[in-house]
């Protein structure tokens, strides 16, 4: 199944191209978010 929050997460890492900023705008730490991007990385 997709989850498409995955995809939110990446296109926000995408656009600030940082982690930590990302991770300050999506309210989660940034191993959070790293550990969201691996998650979408298995997937493809």
């Amino acid at each position: 199944m997709i989850n498409l929050e995955l995809y939110r997460i990446f296109k926000i890492v995408a656009d600030q191209e940082n982690l930590s900023k990302a991770s300050e705008i999506l309210h989660i730490s940034q191993p959070a978010v790293t550990k969201h991007i691996k998650n979408l990385e298995k997937l493809v």
